[in-house]
């Protein structure tokens, strides 16, 4: 987590159509990793992660990608990143079949609780 205590985590549903879970995933890890370890770096975000459902569970989604912030204004940075580096429009292209467009949504979420931590001062 760095220096800095998460705040506020942005949460994004994917679900990818069928037979293109494994191709979202090493997307997400050649492609958007590397932005969000950057970030994580200069401490824009303090914490991110991809999450896949190994055995069936709920079927509105197959991945959840998320991170964590001290601040929303860093939604923003995030987001400028993301799109500076990872998306291009033959990306796009390249992504759109492998998900069901329709079953994605977001959330941002206010961390009330946060176990293990020392409290700031």
């Amino acid at each position: 987590m760095g220096d800095q205590t998460p705040k506020y985590s942005r949460i994004g549903y994917y679900k990818a159509t069928p037979g293109n879970g494994g191709k979202l995933t090493a997307i997400y890890k050649e492609h958007l990793q590397p932005v969000y370890e950057n970030l994580l770096a200069d401490g824009t975000i303090t914490s991110f992660g991809l999450s896949t459902q190994e055995i069936h569970g709920v079927g509105d989604w197959t991945h959840i990608g998320w991170y964590t912030m001290s601040n929303l204004g860093s939604i923003d940075t995030v987001q400028q990143a993301v799109d500076a580096a990872a998306f291009t429009e033959e990306m796009g292209a390249e992504i759109g079949p492998m998900m069901d467009r329709s079953a994605h949504w977001d959330q941002v979420l206010l961390i009330a609780h946060l176990g293990g931590t020392t409290p700031e001062m």
